[in-house]
């Protein structure tokens, strides 16, 4: 929350986030909660364990991110995205 609110970027998973609660009108805690939610699933699924731990962090990460924006008073989808030009590496 605090990179995302002061728009230093976001990674993968945060942009996610973002984009999904922006389309789907949804609150950033219950999408990411979601995202964390299938990615536990998907590894479940694809033979991995899963403790306590990894269940609390699951359910758990999406409420204290979005509690996180509220005690710095900002809401991440009044962050822009930022775009930025990236010039093309040369081909050898």
């Amino acid at each position: 929350a605090l990179y995302i609110g002061a728009n230093f970027g976001a990674g993968p998973r945060d942009s996610l986030m973002l984009v999904g609660s922006r389309r789907t009108g949804l609150r950033i805690g219950a999408v990411r909660a979601s995202i964390e939610l299938a990615a536990l699933a998907l590894g479940f699924l694809l033979g991995g364990s899963a403790g306590l731990g990894t269940i609390a962090f699951a359910l758990l990460v999406g409420p204290s991110v979005e509690l996180s924006f509220g005690l710095l008073g900002r809401s991440p989808l009044m962050v822009q995205p930022r775009v930025e030009a990236v010039a093309p590496r040369p081909v050898h």
